[in-house]
This record gives structure tokens, C-alpha cells and sequence, in this order.
């Protein structure tokens, strides 16, 4: 087997996506070398896990501007079929993406978010202005998390992630 950078061990499946996206366009021998720039290019995805959940799209207001995202959680975390799930899994995160360049905007994280988020994050416009406010999704776990995206948010540290309900394993007597 060739020595690719997305091959590497352990395997990460942010890298497989990304690699499979570009090999669909063109040759092994013209993706290698912009794979590396690519992939740090876009960095900050370390939880993303197997996402295959529509994405919510919509638009946020940050610092007073208006701009176009992809909202999705980190994925499914293909340790779930063994037959002990991981104590903490991939794909623990909320994502907000930049739909016009695709750069992170934000990660929401907890340090109680242990499970993988393989559903689709609903977004909520509180206030009929056009904008999402708040995202709501469950986790593998059976907890259920709020994100707020207040509209006089300066910079995403204005934004807060809060747990609204543990309703499975962790916490299974």
C-alpha cells in the first residue's frame, strides 16, 4: 500500500472525508501535496467522527454582521458498535462553519459533552429577525444541550453551551 498522509494511524476521519472529496476531482499524485495545506488550512475539526446528518443551514449575527453558515454535529463514533461504547467519543461537538469559505466560526464543547452528536442540530430564530439564536440537539448519551447565539454577541465567546437534560448512560444506575 502507498504511504498517503490520510492513511496514517490512527486513522482520523476528518482526513478520509477530505481526502475522498478531493480523490473524486482529480489523481493521488496532485492531491498529495495540497492535502497537508488543506487540512491545516481547515483545522479545528479534532472531534469530527462519521457526520452524515443534514446540516442546518441559516444565518448567524456576529459582531453586527450578518453571516451564512452550516451548523452539524461531530458525527457518530463507530466505537458505539462495539459491545462496550467509549467511555468519552469522537464526534462530541457542535460545529458553526463560514458557508462562503467554509472556515470554523465556532466549536461548541462541554467538558460533560463525552458522546458523539449523530443527529441533525435544529436551529431556532427566537425573534423572527432571520437570524438562529439557538441550536438544540441530543447526544448518543441521552443528554439534550441548548447553544445561544445571542444577536449583540460580539465574538463567539458571547456564545454559551448549557446541558438541559441527562437522560441515559452516564448517569445509569
Amino acid at each position: 500500500a502507498r504511504d498517503l498522509p490520510w492513511r496514517e494511524e490512527p486513522r482520523d476521519p476528518y482526513k478520509v472525508v477530505v481526502s475522498e472529496f478531493m480523490l473524486q476531482q482529480t489523481q493521488v499524485d496532485r492531491v498529495v501535496p495540497r492535502f497537508q495545506s488543506f487540512v491545516r488550512r481547515f483545522s479545528g475539526f479534532d472531534e469530527l467522527a462519521y457526520t452524515f446528518s443534514t446540516p442546518t443551514v441559516g444565518r448567524v449575527r456576529l459582531g453586527g454582521t450578518a453571516k451564512p453558515v452550516v451548523i452539524f454535529g461531530g458525527g457518530y463514533d463507530l466505537d458505539y458498535d462495539s459491545a462496550s461504547p467509549p467511555d468519552v467519543g469522537d464526534g462530541n461537538a457542535v460545529f458553526v462553519v463560514d458557508a462562503e469559505n467554509g472556515d470554523l466560526i465556532h466549536k461548541f464543547t462541554d467538558e460533560d459533552m463525552r458522546d458523539s452528536i449523530a443527529s441533525p442540530v435544529s436551529g431556532v430564530d427566537l425573534n423572527g429577525d432571520g437570524f438562529l439564536d439557538r441550536l438544540v440537539v441530543g447526544d448518543m448519551g441521552g443528554n439534550v444541550w441548548r447553544m445561544d447565539m445571542p444577536p449583540a454577541a460580539a465574538t463567539t465567546g458571547d456564545w454559551t453551551i448549557n446541558q438541559l437534560a441527562s437522560l441515559g448512560r452516564h448517569d445509569a444506575n
